[in-house]
């Protein structure tokens, strides 16, 4: 019943409010990113993307969102950056790859406010069950 439906906008997710979250998120993986290799400076290891970067795959599995470059780069940095905390005791793979996603997103915008509209779409269709 519910499948053949077209899923309908939620209020308030217009190109304008996507644009501004797409905006705020690339804004603070460049914080986490930025604050994570300063750590890694003074500090040996990296964390905060490593963490970002296991939230995303968990939101990535749990709803079950379209696989893309983006969420290929940041898995493969995670397992790069397990391993490395397993035999070296540090991370720097995740603040990289972050800074490389922002710079391939910057470039691909318009491409990936429709993914992000579309995945948005799934999870807001996952809470309506």
């Amino acid at each position: 019943m519910k499948e053949n439906q077209e899923l309908e906008e939620p209020n308030g997710l217009s190109n304008e409010s996507l644009e501004k979250a797409l905006g705020a998120s690339l804004t603070l993986l460049f914080v986490l990113a930025t604050a994570d290799l300063l750590m890694y400076h003074f500090a040996g290891t990296a964390a905060l993307t490593v963490i970002a970067h296991i939230l995303s795959l968990l939101l990535y599995l749990k709803h079950q969102l379209r696989l893309d470059l983006v969420k290929i780069l940041e898995m493969v940095a995670l397992v790069i950056d397990g391993v490395l905390i397993v035999k070296e005791g540090y991370a720097l793979a995740c603040p990289i790859s972050t800074l490389i996603v922002i710079i391939y997103i910057g470039l691909n915008r318009e491409r990936h406010l429709l993914r992000m509209k579309e995945d948005l779409q799934k999870v807001f269709a996952a809470k309506q069950k």
